[in-house]
C-alpha cells in the first residue's frame, strides 16, 4: 500500500544541515522533500511523533521556522547510463566543475545519456574475450 503526501509542513527548527519540520501525511522515511521557499532538497531521516528530521543536502542559510515543506512523494534517486562515466558529480548527480565554487541551490535534474555508448561497447568486447580465455 502506498500513500500520497498530502498538503505542506513548516520548518519547526534547523541546526546546521538538520531539518525539524512538522510531519507531513503520507511522507515516510528516505522520501524527498524541498525545504523552503527555494526548494532546498531534503531527505527524511527520521520521524518522531509529529515530527519529521529532514537531512538537507544544501547549505541551509535563510531557512527559518515557519517557512514551508513540500513533500515531493520519491526517494532520491538518479538516473543510471553511459553518461555517468567519465563524469564527477555531487550527491544529487550535478557537475560541480561546471557550477563553479558555488552550486546553485535548488533541485535540478542532470540529462545524462542513457544510450549505449562506445565504452560500454569496448567493456563487453573485453569481458567477452576475457571469458573466452577463460574457457580455454
Amino acid at each position: 500500500m502506498t500513500f500520497e503526501p498530502h498538503g505542506r509542513g513548516r520548518i519547526l527548527r534547523v541546526t546546521g544541515p538538520l531539518v525539524e519540520a512538522e510531519y507531513i501525511g503520507g511522507t515516510a522515511m528516505s522520501d524527498l522533500v524541498a525545504l523552503g521557499d527555494a526548494g532546498l532538497p531534503g531527505e527524511v531521516v527520521a520521524i518522531r511523533d509529529r515530527v519529521v528530521t529532514v537531512q538537507a543536502y544544501e547549505y541551509t542559510g535563510g531557512l527559518a521556522p515557519g517557512a514551508p515543506v513540500r513533500p515531493l512523494g520519491r526517494p532520491l534517486s538518479a538516473p543510471l547510463g553511459p553518461g555517468l562515466l567519465g563524469g564527477i558529480f555531487d550527491g544529487l548527480l550535478r557537475p560541480p566543475a561546471a557550477a563553479g565554487a558555488w552550486l546553485e541551490q535548488a533541485l535540478a535534474r542532470v540529462d545524462l545519456a542513457l544510450e549505449q555508448s562506445e565504452h560500454e561497447d569496448a567493456v563487453r568486447r573485453r569481458w567477452a574475450a576475457r571469458a573466452l580465455a577463460d574457457d580455454t
